[in-house]
């Protein structure tokens, strides 16, 4: 095998300010663009599973083709409304957000809170703490109402 010089030479050269730039852009956006990457190859997973072609996917979502392909080439920075739309014509989940450490009443709780604090904030009462003060107005609430 002949050693190529010509060939090593192209290699080595120094990048050109195009190249520069794309190589950047990787290295500034790396996280998204890996978890963009990781959503197109599921996306292509659910399409190869359930025989859905690109063009009957664009359809569904009333997108161009030419949307679709930009979606699957893993370069794409989704907001949650592409994705929430992208989920529903799937019919599968592309991210799962972990609420392990949330149980239905805590979140409850919380939302039930923090409207409280927010409906009672008005009145001249100390506050000592959000959970401490929506504890008692709920409490308070519920006295009242029953």
């Amino acid at each position: 095998m002949k050693f190529n010089v010509e060939k090593l030479k192209e290699l080595a050269r120094p990048m050109n300010e195009k190249e520069q730039n794309a190589m950047n852009f990787r290295q500034e956006n790396a996280d998204w663009l890996r978890l963009s990457a990781e959503i197109a190859l599921k996306i292509r997973k659910i399409l190869r599973q359930k025989e859905i072609s690109q063009v009957q996917f664009a359809s569904k979502l009333g997108v161009t083709p030419a949307q679709v392909s930009k979606y699957l080439s893993g370069e794409v920075n989704f907001e949650l409304k592409t994705i929430s739309k992208l989920q529903s014509v799937l019919e599968e989940n592309l991210i799962d957000v972990n609420l392990s450490n949330y149980t239905e009443t805590s979140i409850e709780q919380r939302l039930t809170t923090h409207v409280v604090v927010m409906a009672y904030s008005n009145k001249s009462m100390p506050v000592r703490s959000y959970s401490k003060i929506g504890e008692e107005l709920c409490f308070k609430n519920q006295k009242l109402i029953s």
